[in-house]
């Protein structure tokens, strides 16, 4: 990090993506000898992520999270809502960017939140998708 800090540029190659994200700036993914991937890590995170999915959590148990996934369900960002445990994972449609007016949304329905926050994407994941899986 320090050499990096100093405008030196290092090469690693691994296959621990958590280590790598922490960092490096810039990768480079080659699957069975093609170079898939050249950019910023913020750049494939922004290419591999196609849309914003949140976990949304609210106090009250079952029957408010149930009420909660309706009320979400009827909002036209939403595209799938899932059950994850005592909170929601919810997928927005690909051209949402701006999803501050779902909080709005489930407060507007008398709902107290608990956790409203975007799903994390790791390198891991980018590595995955990119790549569709194939690893040897």
């Amino acid at each position: 990090k320090k050499l990096g800090q100093m405008g030196k540029t290092i090469m690693v190659s691994s296959h621990i993506l958590p280590e790598l994200a922490d960092m490096c700036n810039k990768i480079g993914i080659i699957e069975r000898g093609e170079l898939l991937v050249n950019a910023d890590v913020a750049e494939v995170m922004r290419r591999v992520r196609q849309h914003f999915v949140l976990i949304v959590g609210v106090v009250g148990g079952e029957p408010e999270r149930e009420r909660a996934a309706k009320s979400l369900a009827d909002h036209p960002s939403v595209s799938k809502i899932e059950a994850r445990g005592e909170n929601l994972r919810v997928t927005l449609k690909p051209e949402v960017i701006d999803y501050s007016e779902l909080v709005n949304h489930l407060l507007a329905a008398g709902l107290k939140l608990r956790t409203f926050s975007e799903e994390e994407l790791n390198l891991e994941t980018a590595f995955m998708v990119l790549t569709k899986g194939i690893t040897s």
